[in-house]
């Protein structure tokens, strides 16, 4: 599991989960970021200052989707998956912090 700013440094990028990640892996990784982020001044140092966290989920992820509910996630948009993979829509996720 890998929390990563992007271009936008409010917003944070959940990846590399799946129906195997914990819910108390997801909730001990937000917990440890939020922590940081009182500890430290906004913005700095890099990547501790987002107010949002995003997660896409791919089709079969129903495990990973309930946790994800669980912590506080709001499911806002769907979409179809990429070229070339398997027919299915993604969900997108967000919890702001």
């Amino acid at each position: 599991m890998k929390i990563q700013t992007t271009q936008c440094c409010a917003l944070s990028l959940i990846h590399g989960v799946n129906n195997q990640t914990s819910l108390t892996l997801l909730k001990d990784r937000i917990e440890q970021y939020k922590q940081l982020r009182e500890i430290n001044a906004i913005g700095l140092p890099k990547g501790i200052g987002a107010t949002c966290f995003q997660c896409v989920t791919s089709p079969g992820e129903d495990i990973l989707e309930s946790n994800l509910i669980k912590l506080g996630f709001k499911h806002i948009h769907t979409f179809k998956r990429r070229t070339g993979y398997a027919e299915g829509m993604n969900k997108l996720y967000v919890l702001n912090i």
